[in-house]
């Protein structure tokens, strides 16, 4: 099984197909501490170990040298993008034409365009066909869910009487760990 993990609640059991520990109980945990990062996966509480890699071997080790130009040129892209993604009107935006955006730019920044080139070229491509389309009627909104505050922490939490997990605070002592509600089956 997995020794020395933290168990909290009732039981872990083995998966059958990856031998992760699975967290079995009405309480799940999130976070990583000592050695054990605790998750949800397909709304499973799941432990493994957690990874050795830290964010200073990401910032000075040679194996991440390509990771960094990839990061760097995204700092470039991304501002770009929202450029041309704030000349859309708040009822014609769709995120997904951001995603879009930042990728078309982020593949020219890598060929070595200028900013200004991106910018005139993808404006009549992606920008003028959404400002001349029609006028689009909006659905009204729903009411989001209630509030309440949480019996562990003072923190606030979204009461959910479907099948997602509800967020109750902190775990005492472990402050990297955060503790779920798990509904019912």
């Amino acid at each position: 099984m997995f020794s020395g993990c933290l168990i909290i609640g009732r039981y872990f059991v083995e998966n059958q197909e990856n031998n992760m520990p699975i967290k079995k109980g009405n309480i799940a945990i999130t976070g990583t501490q000592g050695g054990l990062c605790g998750y949800f996966s397909h709304d499973i509480n799941v432990f493994r170990a957690a990874s050795p890699l830290t964010g200073e071997r990401v910032k000075k080790d040679p194996a991440f040298e390509g990771f960094r130009k990839s990061c760097n040129r995204m700092k470039e892209a991304a501002p770009i993008a929202a450029a041309l993604y704030n000349q859309i009107p708040k009822e014609k935006k769709k995120f997904a034409l951001y995603r879009m955006l930042t990728g078309e730019v982020l593949k020219m920044v890598k060929q070595g365009f200028d900013k200004e080139y991106i910018r005139e070229t993808l404006y009549p491509l992606y920008i003028e066909p959404v400002l001349l389309q029609p006028e689009i009627v909006k659905r009204p909104e729903m009411k989001a869910a209630s509030k309440q505050s949480s019996p562990f922490s003072g923190q606030l939490f979204i009461m959910n009487s479907g099948s997602a997990p509800v967020y109750l605070g902190r775990l005492k002592g472990h402050r990297r760990f955060k503790v779920w509600l798990m509904p019912q089956r």
